[in-house]
């Protein structure tokens, strides 16, 4: 049974710095079923869920190759993403923004909702809340639509649905290599099979791409173009693959804290 040290992170101070030396750990529970136990079956949790208090989960990884791109960049003044009104994309990357001063633009579906998300939203500032229809909501996938939200908001950073995207997916794909890397290196783990539910498919593609591990993708949501939408991010990404910053790079700037 695997033992390794609780990586928690009781602090609220968050950077660039912090977050990636914070994705290099994590803590693991095993749990115990008799069904299981009877078969030889090791069922363990990976507890990244606890890694930061805001910014936790698959959330860390998906969301400092855009941080990262965004503050080393003059191109762009500001963040645009999308989500609904309980989304935890919104609520880790509202906190990522505030606290390290860049403005961010959420689009909200159901916006005639008010959730504990939207209100931590609006209690840190520094986010704009656009709150629409879920029908009008469908369209965040259309070209045109996107590009009208550009026009209003220049010089913006386009953060895709759940942090999904070819940044989202090297950030996966590098946590899929941390968890390769122990899988192989690391005596107390031996695992043959990796589980995890799937939203946009961009954390379940980067685990198994980086891992080399068979991943078991476990669908919660009932977009049929999901399997078209994951092909199509996979197709592009060893041609558009940015390289993952170290921990030099990963320093935030003054001012920035």
């Amino acid at each position: 049974m695997p033992s390794h040290q609780p990586m928690v992170c009781k602090e609220t101070q968050f950077d660039l710095e912090t977050l990636f030396h914070l994705s290099n750990g994590w803590q693991i529970d095993s749990i115990s079923y008799p069904e299981l136990d009877a078969l030889s079956i090791q069922l363990d949790v990976l507890r990244a869920d606890l890694l930061h208090p805001q910014v936790s989960g698959n959330k860390l990884y998906k969301l400092w190759p855009y941080l990262f791109s965004l503050i080393s960049s003059t191109q762009f003044k500001r963040v645009l993403s999308f989500g609904g009104a309980h989304s935890n994309h919104l609520y880790a990357l509202g906190f990522a923004c505030q606290a390290l001063a860049i403005p961010c633009t959420a689009i909200v579906r159901g916006g005639e909702l008010m959730t504990p998300t939207l209100q931590a939203l609006e209690q840190w500032g520094g986010v704009a809340l656009h709150r629409m229809t879920r029908a009008e909501y469908q369209r965040r996938h259309e070209s045109d639509w996107i590009a009208n939200w550009q026009k209003q908001y220049p010089n913006s950073l386009i953060v895709p649905e759940g942090g999904s995207g070819l940044l989202g997916l090297e950030g996966c794909h590098h946590w899929g290599g941390q968890i390769g890397d122990e899988n192989q290196n690391n005596d107390a783990w031996h695992y043959d099979r990796l589980a995890i539910a799937v939203g946009t498919g961009t954390s379940a593609l980067g685990l198994a791409m980086g891992s080399q591990v068979p991943v078991i993708g476990v669908i919660c949501s009932r977009d049929t173009q999901l399997p078209e939408r994951m092909r199509a991010l996979k197709t592009p990404y060893g041609r558009h693959a940015i390289p993952a910053p170290n921990a030099a790079q990963m320093a935030p700037k003054k001012g920035t804290d």
